[in-house]
């Protein structure tokens, strides 16, 4: 029992210093767990005023203090295909402060299948694409708060199990995409790895960004077949690819747009005579003739080689013009088509994005001096390649005994 009138009396202060002055007539006494208010305690109140001056005495009343407003952040929420996010159960206390419950409440997923969540930490983790309710059961609580009970009749305080739920979802997740480049202006078979892209296609599309067109050849929960269709005006570089399905739209991952930007000497293909004599507008020469492959590479850095089977669509040629110094005096090439200069001439880069060069030398007088083969240049010249609609410009220097292209 607590005698209030004797503890003002007393005049004795509480374990914090806190004195109940001696002119205070009424007031209000709360009782808390000492772990603090959002820890259960059952409490049995009964309480009465007396008034000895006059032998009367009356009715108490109760102020329901409590929680409302129960939560489950964060509503709504996305996780990943084999990602993880913390959701948290919070509840609103009578005095406006918001206290958290996650490691005390129970926790439940309505479908095991799309996500799962630890049973007292709210943590979800995402199993396949889907929607998804995660539910938190709170600690039995006071659910009103400020209602009025009268000590004269039932307790009303309504006592009951508090609740949030928070609704999400799964996305689908691309795990990889392969191949992961393809030409401008040319079609790509693609497939997309993941989860969560669902069974049938439906109402699910892949969006491969600004200029590009699909088509389908499969669909499966974890793969999709698909046919990129690049306009030869579509944006060149990175293109990000989503697939969107009623659940959500997925992470991103890069297809890069290829531009033919460079050319290189494909290894071990190099191969070059030795200077010989030769014949030039009737007259001897000397001369060498050098033969290679050419790999098509694109606008990355450092350049990535062209391949697949769009690329066996592009028609090659070249044009040789003479620039300075002419050493050799050379008016004349062999090119890729007849006449020289000229193209096209149905001859097609293969799907390995290589292509030969088959004679790269000349015959020059200049080379030639009493009947035997001598060294001397350089006639330089720039070789303009035709790859489809795209040109890259060689620079090419011609010696008596070699045949350089960019200097090497």
């Amino acid at each position: 029992m607590i005698d209030i009138g004797m503890l003002i009396a007393m005049a004795q202060p509480d374990a914090n210093g806190n004195l109940i002055p001696n002119y205070i007539q009424e007031g209000s006494v709360v009782f808390s767990n000492p772990k603090g208010r959002a820890q259960w305690m059952t409490l049995a109140v009964c309480g009465a005023f007396y008034n000895p001056r006059k032998a009367t005495c009356g009715e108490y009343w109760v102020d329901c203090y409590g929680y409302s407003n129960p939560q489950a952040l964060a509503d709504p929420f996305s996780v990943a295909v084999n990602g993880a996010v913390q959701l948290h159960a919070k509840a609103t206390y009578s005095d406006g402060t918001v206290d958290d419950f996650t490691s005390s409440s129970s926790w439940t997923s309505s479908s095991t299948p799309v996500a799962t969540v630890g049973a007292s930490t709210g943590l979800v983790s995402g199993v396949s694409g889907g929607t998804v309710s995660i539910s938190a059961e709170f600690p039995l609580l006071v659910t009103y708060t400020g209602e009025l009970c009268s000590e004269g009749g039932p307790l009303p305080c309504p006592v009951a199990y508090l609740g949030g739920g928070s609704s999400g979802s799964v996305p689908p997740n691309i795990t990889s995409i392969s191949p992961s480049m393809g030409l401008i202006g040319a079609s790509t078979t693609v497939t997309l790895s993941g989860s969560g892209f669902g069974d049938s296609q439906g109402s699910s599309t892949v969006n491969a960004g600004t200029g590009t067109t699909l088509s389908y050849s499969s669909w499966s929960d974890t793969q999709i077949g698909a046919t990129f269709q690049v306009a030869s005006n579509a944006p060149s570089g990175n293109h990000s690819v989503t697939v969107t399905t009623a659940v959500a739209t997925s992470n991103s991952v890069n297809f890069y747009v290829q531009i033919p930007t460079s050319l290189s000497i494909v290894k071990g293909t190099n191969s070059l005579t030795s200077e010989a004599t030769c014949t030039t507008g009737g007259s001897t020469g000397c001369g060498v003739t050098r033969s290679f492959t050419y790999q098509v590479n694109d606008q990355e850095v450092p350049p990535q080689p062209i391949t697949g089977s769009g690329i066996a669509s592009l028609q090659f040629w070249d044009a040789i013009q003479t620039t300075s110094p002419n050493a050799l005096g050379l008016t004349g090439y062999t090119t890729t088509c007849t006449p020289s200069n000229t193209g096209p001439c149905g001859q097609y880069v293969n799907s390995s994005g290589q292509f030969g060069e088959k004679s790269l030398g000349a015959c020059s007088t200049a080379c030639i001096s009493n009947g035997a083969c001598v060294t001397g240049g350089p006639t330089n010249a720039n070789q303009t390649w035709y790859i489809g609609s795209f040109s890259i410009v060689q620079q090419l220097s011609y010696y008596c005994s070699k045949v350089l292209v960019n200097g090497q």
